[in-house]
This record gives C-alpha cells, sequence and structure tokens, in this order.
C-alpha cells in the first residue's frame, strides 16, 4: 500500500486532524499528463470518479488512486497527477 493513500477502514481515534479552511472540486480532463512541472504543495484529497496516477519524483514511483481512495500528500515530496483514462476525474481537495 501506498504511503501516500489513506485507508479509512483502519483509522481510528485521533489523527491530528486539522481544521480545513476550503474544499474544492478539482477536475482533471481525459488523458491529462502534466509533465512539465512538479507541485511541492501539500494535498488532502478524495477520489470521487475516475483514475490518477500520481508520479513522485524521490523516490521515482507511480502511484494509482481510483474512486474512494483518500490521498495525502505532505508538503515538499514533488509530484504530479496524470489522469490516464478517457474519462474525467474527479477530486474533492482539502485546503490547510
Amino acid at each position: 500500500m501506498s504511503i501516500y493513500r489513506i485507508d479509512f477502514d483502519k483509522l481510528t481515534g485521533d489523527h491530528g486532524t486539522k481544521t480545513f479552511k476550503s474544499i474544492r472540486l478539482t477536475e482533471y480532463s481525459q488523458g491529462l499528463v502534466n509533465i512539465d512541472n512538479w507541485c511541492e504543495k501539500a494535498h488532502t484529497g478524495y477520489i470521487l470518479e475516475g483514475e490518477v496516477m500520481v508520479e513522485f519524483e524521490n523516490p521515482s514511483k507511480l502511484t494509482i488512486f481510483n474512486p474512494g481512495n483518500g490521498i495525502w500528500i505532505p508538503t515538499g515530496v514533488k509530484h504530479r497527477i496524470r489522469n490516464v483514462l478517457t474519462e474525467t476525474a474527479r477530486i474533492l481537495t482539502f485546503n490547510t
């Protein structure tokens, strides 16, 4: 299991939950591949629809996230997202 995947079935107790300032619905269009830029911002989200592949720079790794998966990427972890399917992917993003 990816260290960036949230396993909701195994969550118990207090996990240092932060207060979120906003919730955003992000849509990634069919076949989107962001190959030019690495993002280093923190993300917490939930995959609603579609399938996204997140590429991590160091160590070089690809992780696929499907509907129902939670995702958590800490600040400073370089990554970029790809939508490799033929449908739009939708992710709820919680911003701190």
